[in-house]
């Protein structure tokens, strides 16, 4: 059974978002509340993945202002108002970079963090001229530092070596490895003055969970400015933990995911609480999610799910778990969790091309391992 909404409550509203602390109703009867985040115009974003004719694609190398770091990334922005998100990531991509696309197909839409984010992302690729390299024009005002075009197995090993840690950006990496059907370190500081600098941090929402801050900048051409991020209330960030078998099956669980009123596909997931290991957050997790013990876990990877958002980092744990049918799993019904099932690389790959896997973190650390393989 899902949660129920029994009284929603806006808390704070700014020109960007909105963020809501309703009181609800768990499955088994209790009450309790609920804090998400939804965008002010409701509209959702685009990513773009411009390609060129030899199949390598463009990112662009911004300073994220959330987690204080320079990150390779796709471009990308909000839907504009009466805008198709072909439209949409056609119109960032030139504003960002100076280039003008072909053409330009959705290849998948999914949500960044379904658990608190209300906002969809449509992964748009984006046919280049061939000869793009030469007309790039960047956008300074958007903190873009510099720009190239990599190929797919280029971007992965970014992944790898943390290079690439925006979410949005792997979920719709991950789209494109399984429509092609293919299967911290550093981050190296970009020139001077090309990033937003914090004046004043300003706490405006407390919860039990999350903070919402809208700080004072200072914009790279020495405007003033606000920018609106979230972080945990821990400050410690979250977990995903990829639950495997000894004989390559993977657990997914379909949980309730209240800010998108939609039963998801997922990996177990959960917040990591003050001082505690997210590997050990990990194991707690799945324990009280779905009752299994893991005989093994090792961190696998790190990403930030939305970095023009949320400042904390998320883990993606793998563990070891013996075989079971999934009838003998005990799962956490008041977390919403209503399904569960296991399922190979391939089965994962096919639900993701049908579009049954629409949770972006999920997305993302189902990239991270087809990567691996």
């Amino acid at each position: 059974m899902p949660i129920k909404l029994v009284k929603q409550n806006l808390v704070y509203e700014n020109r960007w978002l909105r963020l809501y602390n309703d009181e609800i109703e768990h499955p088994d009867g209790s009450a309790g509340t609920f804090s998400w985040v939804e965008r002010n115009d409701g509209r959702g974003g685009a990513i773009a993945l411009p390609q060129l004719p030899d199949g390598r694609v463009l990112l662009v190398k911004l300073h994220r202002y959330v987690p204080g770091r320079w990150s390779w990334e796709f471009p990308g922005g909000g839907v504009g108002t009466g805008e198709s998100a072909e439209q949409s990531a056609l119109r960032e991509l030139e504003e960002e970079t100076g280039l003008r696309g072909t053409g330009a197909r959705s290849i998948g839409r999914y949500s960044s963090d379904s658990g608190f984010i209300a906002v969809h992302h449509t992964a748009v690729l984006v046919d280049l001229h061939g000869d793009a390299e030469q007309h790039l024009a960047l956008d300074p005002q958007e903190s873009i530092a510099e720009a190239k075009f990599v190929s797919p197995q280029q971007a992965w090993q970014m992944v790898g070596n943390g290079e690439i840690f925006d979410g949005t950006t792997i979920t719709a990496l991950g789209l494109l490895q399984v429509m092609n059907g293919r299967h911290d370190s550093d981050n190296p500081p970009g020139p001077a003055g090309a990033r937003p600098e914090q004046v004043r941090a300003k706490l405006v929402y407390d919860s039990p969970w999350w903070r919402l801050y809208e700080d004072d900048v200072a914009r790279p051409d020495g405007s003033q400015g606000i920018y609106v991020r979230v972080e945990t209330t821990s400050g410690s960030g979250a977990i995903m933990v990829v639950p495997r078998t000894p004989s390559g099956k993977h657990l997914l669980i379909r949980t309730y995911r209240y800010p998108v009123k939609q039963e998801l596909w997922e990996f177990p997931a959960g917040l990591v609480e003050v001082g505690e290991d997210p590997v050990n957050t990990a194991t707690r997790e799945l324990e009280e999610e779905t009752s299994l013990v893991a005989t093994s876990a090792k961190l696998i990877g790190t990403q930030f799910p939305v970095s023009g958002l949320m400042s904390d980092t998320f883990y993606t744990v793998l563990a070891e778990v013996q075989e079971i049918d999934e009838s003998a799993l005990t799962l956490q019904a008041d977390e919403g969790i209503v399904g569960a099932k296991f399922v190979t690389l391939d089965d994962l790959r096919q639900m993701v091309r049908k579009n049954e896997i629409r949770d972006g973190v999920t997305l993302g650390v189902i990239a991270r391992l087809l990567a691996a393989e």
